[in-house]
């Protein structure tokens, strides 16, 4: 009987991993129902215990893994800053041809009318491809009056797009509105085209300003970000933190280089929106070039 426990004890390693024959698996089992040493035994192998659980294998491919992730990291930084520049030359592209050439009054032909149940209208040449309407009330005699703007852009005439005619607001209380035509090619004059001439000998409405304050403004935050990265080099995480708060400032300036966008302008509001979407394209440029180099 020892002689078999010793063999069946030398079997139960195998035996508990199903690792030998079917005729074997018998016999062993006919003896652990007799055998209550070699049953224990067994029992012993079957549950796990830090003892017998085996040694975790050394993670031989660990290293291997992270150059795999960075790798990974590399090829999508490289995909974004790919994107980046195309989406950034696509929308300077788009921005050039979107941009408003605004149209002399001796080219616009522009004309008002007024229908026998007293709507206004008002028409343009082919020199016009779009046009801008505001009311306000007129200096003058308070009566409400409506400005005009007309300009042309190569994207429009791509498109065919014209003027044309464009019904005008209907005048408050009844009253007939002056009707002005902003002339922003020759210093934004106003001209009266409909209603009679100034009585103050003119006017004329100031192109905005703030496009260039803003680019001063971002200069400033570019210096002072990046007097911060330089103090913060040594920091490890903050300096990397200063890096891509700098981006931000250096994003808007590239921007407005990039589409030759003006100081001054009538269409401040268009060219604003215009450097701030450019500006989003150039810092994700930015910030998957620099996450290449970790």
């Amino acid at each position: 009987m020892k002689t078999e426990c010793c063999l069946v004890k030398d079997l139960l390693p195998l035996y508990s991993e199903n690792m030998v024959s079917d005729e074997t698996a018998a016999l062993v089992a006919e003896h652990l129902n007799e055998c209550a040493d070699c049953a224990a035994e067994a029992q012993r192998l079957r549950t796990p215990t830090e003892e017998n659980a085996p040694e975790p294998a050394s993670d031989e491919a660990a290293p291997l893994r992270r150059v795999k992730k960075e790798l990974k990291k590399r090829k999508i930084a490289a995909a974004l800053l790919a994107a980046a520049i195309v989406f950034v030359a696509m929308f300077t592209i788009f921005s050039y041809l979107t941009r408003p050439n605004y149209v002399p009054y001796e080219e616009s032909g522009v004309k008002v009318s007024v229908s026998e149940d007293g709507a206004m209208s008002v028409s343009f040449s082919e020199e016009a491809t779009s046009c801008r309407i505001d009311t306000f009330r007129d200096p003058d005699d308070g009566t409400p009056a409506i400005e005009i703007e007309a300009w042309s852009s190569v994207w429009d005439r791509i498109l065919g797009k014209k003027a044309g005619t464009v019904l005008l607001p209907a005048p408050e209380n009844g009253e007939i509105a002056r009707v002005l035509y902003c002339d922003c090619a020759k210093q934004g004059d106003l001209i009266p085209i409909f209603g009679g001439e100034w009585k103050n000998g003119g006017a004329i409405v100031l192109p905005r300003l703030f496009l260039g304050p803003f680019f001063l403004i971002a200069l400033a935050l570019a210096a002072a970000a990046g007097l911060a990265r330089f103090l913060l080099r040594k920091k490890g995480r903050a300096a990397r933190i200063a890096e891509y708060v700098l981006f931000a400032p250096l994003s808007y300036l590239a921007a407005h280089l990039i589409l030759g966008a003006p100081f001054v302008t009538y269409a401040a509001g268009r060219e604003f929106v215009m450097i701030c979407i450019a500006a989003a394209g150039v810092y994700l440029a930015l910030a998957a070039g620099r996450m290449r180099k970790f």
